[in-house]
């Protein structure tokens, strides 16, 4: 018989609500019957140690040695710039998916030393309370990225846009993830799956953050992307549904903030001036509505909202053509546990921080594992991957 670790039944309980995760979800995860779980949080059993790790790593996004602790731990929200109040009320994948996020943000610190700062961080850079309109502030980010709109009009497939503006992005000291946001054993919380969110941002001086839906369409995830990010400009993180029209979200703070998101994002991948030399003298119908909409990298519910606030659409034929572009569903294209799934959603950036370190024998390979969330044996797939990704990944060239 496997010998029990005799970890606190307090921490081990604290863990769990912290996440907001039901006692049923646990043993449906682990495997094992309720009341197996029920009697370690009540102190008259207790886990292995591979069972622990499974606990601490898989489940509750927490360093094995914590449930230890002689006492429940004090802690600041891992969430930093979101309400408590909003946290709490997100399903228990969400409020899993912050933590998680949170400590990828600390392993990128630790990676590149808590001593050294990005010289370039668009957060810290740019001041969006300074710009007069959403207008100025989508040219103000664009001239910081260096990415024309001409450049942005040759990325032909959604995927590339994607990584284009993620590189972007990193370069300017915002660290992007992807996750898939789907619900585990049919959780809710506030009446909306897991599944309905969009991404959400956590806001930092030093390591600003954005995770991104992969289960959402692609063009969704790249209009995700500058709604987050406008919400870092403000200096706030927030949480975000999948929107397939704007201000038809829910997030943190003023709704009237979720209305300046979706203006800048809309502006800045989609300028209203560049959109009306465009379409000048063109009917938007159902022809030319799709081909803007590959030419700017965005939805074609985007296309729409931005014909109608400039008074090309009436607010019937936007209803019209709007009824053809419904709610893109989920995409499951992922197997979730293969390395290249986790290589994408962690990102070239990331994955390469980690094995520079261990290149220069500063970690070792089971930290970098660890670093990576893969098994030992398969980092070197991991580095694989990472070499592919040199050879075709996105360019600034």
């Amino acid at each position: 018989m496997k010998e029990r670790i005799p970890v606190n039944p307090d921490i081990l309980r604290w863990a769990r609500e912290t996440l907001g995760i039901p006692l049923e979800q646990v043993a449906r995860r682990m495997g094992k019957p309720l009341a197996v779980i029920e009697a370690w949080e009540g102190g008259e059993d207790a886990p292995t140690y591979a069972q622990l790790e499974s606990l601490a790593y898989d489940l509750y996004r927490r360093p094995v040695a914590l449930f230890f602790f002689p006492e429940v731990p004090v802690e600041d929200p891992p969430e930093g710039s979101l309400p408590g109040e909003v946290v709490e009320s997100r399903p228990s994948r969400i409020r899993w998916l912050i933590r998680k996020a949170t400590v990828l943000r600390m392993n990128i610190m630790e990676l590149r030393g808590f001593e050294t700062r990005p010289t370039r961080n668009i957060v810290r850079d740019l001041d969006s309370s300074r710009s007069r309109n959403e207008e100025e502030t989508a040219q103000r980010v664009r001239d910081y990225l260096g990415r024309s709109l001409a450049e942005q009009q040759s990325w032909n497939e959604p995927g590339a846009a994607f990584e284009q503006w993620r590189t972007s992005l990193e370069d300017a000291g915002i660290s992007v993830f992807k996750d898939s946001f789907a619900a585990l054993g049919g959780e809710t919380g506030s009446g909306l799956d897991s599944g309905t969110y969009a991404g959400f941002c956590l806001y930092d001086d030093d390591c600003p953050l954005i995770c991104v839906n992969d289960d959402d369409a692609e063009l969704n995830q790249v209009f995700t992307l500058f709604h987050e990010l406008a919400h870092l400009l403000r200096r706030t993180g927030a949480v975000d549904l999948r929107r397939d029209r704007y201000s038809d979200a829910l997030s943190c703070g003023d709704p009237s903030s979720e209305a300046r998101c979706d203006q800048f994002a809309a502006e800045f991948l989609v300028p209203a001036d560049d959109l009306s030399v465009r379409s000048r003298g063109l009917l938007p119908d159902e022809d030319a509505v799709p081909e803007w909409a590959r030419l700017y990298g965005v939805s074609r519910q985007t296309i729409l909202r931005r014909l109608r606030d400039n008074g090309r659409l009436s607010a019937h034929d936007y209803d019209q053509l709007a009824k053809g572009s419904a709610r893109t569903p989920l995409r499951r294209s992922r197997t979730k546990n293969d390395c290249s799934t986790r290589g994408a959603w962690l990102g070239e950036r990331y994955v390469g921080m980690v094995f520079e370190q261990y290149h220069r024998n500063r970690i070792s390979m089971r930290e970098a594992a660890e670093y990576l969330r893969v098994e030992m044996s398969q980092v070197d797939e991991m580095e694989e991957w990472l070499f592919e990704r040199g050879e075709d990944g996105p360019s600034r060239a």
